[in-house]
């Protein structure tokens, strides 16, 4: 994908998607899973796979991502620290310093930072607040699961006259509360959060447990500033849900290995 150059060279990498940032819902989820299996295993194929990952998330400058997979990536050397303390420390300082070279170079400020766009988190803001309109019209319910689509024809706004686009309010949380309401919303992501919260702090000496939750983590991150969450359509979807289904099934496996 790096060789078309009409997807290289004209600004933001975006390979075979529209947008670059869905390049990026992906990698969110990916590159802490082969970082970790790398980090467990120490095969040069899962380095390959990182790096490649790495550029193509770089390329594409989607930030909320990055953002993601820097949390994840402290939680997965936190647990590191317990099996492999040396290689943990070690990769912690080379990553910060990798980190303090790159972010003053002109490619960081002008192709990540994005200053003019960094305050309203590309627009993002002015969905949030379309869907706090909506929200407060019925907080309760909501206007019922799939509209987030069609919300905007619904009270009237049209996105092209604001000079906005983008699918429905720019974020899982709130496009989650348009559909159902507050109560509901909180809810559901409150036990996701806890669940990771509580595998990180309970199980951090599991790595495998607290991979698959750090990349949930990272993916809770990413969908406070993307609608995917809950899109049966969205790659991202899928790989958020089976992340889970498998951190499920391994925290309950942890709790019958250790039952008397």
């Amino acid at each position: 994908m790096f060789l078309l150059p009409n997807v290289w060279l004209a600004g933001r990498f975006r390979g075979f998607f529209h947008n670059p940032n869905n390049i990026g819902l992906i990698l969110g989820l990916a590159i802490p899973l082969a970082a970790a299996q790398w980090l467990r295993t120490r095969e040069r194929l899962f380095v390959a796979i990182v790096i490649i990952f790495s550029l193509n998330l770089v390329a594409c400058g989607s930030r909320s991502p990055m953002l993601g997979i820097a949390v994840a990536m402290v939680a997965i050397l936190i647990s590191l620290l317990a099996k492999r303390p040396n290689q943990a420390i070690a990769i912690s300082l080379l990553a910060m310093s990798g980190l303090a070279f790159f972010i003053q170079t002109d490619f960081f400020t002008e192709n990540i930072v994005r200053e003019s766009t960094l305050t309203t988190a590309s627009n993002r803001t002015y969905f949030w607040d379309l869907a706090k309109t909506y929200i407060a019209h019925r907080p309760d319910f909501g206007h019922g699961f799939g509209t987030e689509t069609l919300i905007h024809e619904h009270y009237g706004i049209v996105l092209t006259d604001l000079q906005l686009r983008g699918h429905g309010v720019m974020s899982s949380y709130y496009g989650l509360a348009v559909q159902i309401g507050w109560p509901f919303t909180y809810c559901f992501f409150g036990l996701l959060w806890a669940f990771v919260v509580y595998c990180c702090v309970k199980y951090w000496r599991n790595y495998e447990l607290v991979t698959l939750v750090a990349s949930l983590a990272s993916g809770l991150i990413i969908c406070i500033f993307e609608p995917a969450i809950y899109s049966a359509g969205n790659i991202f979807s899928f790989l958020f849900w089976m992340i889970l289904m498998l951190a499920v099934r391994r925290k309950c496996y942890q709790k019958w290995r250790l039952s008397p």
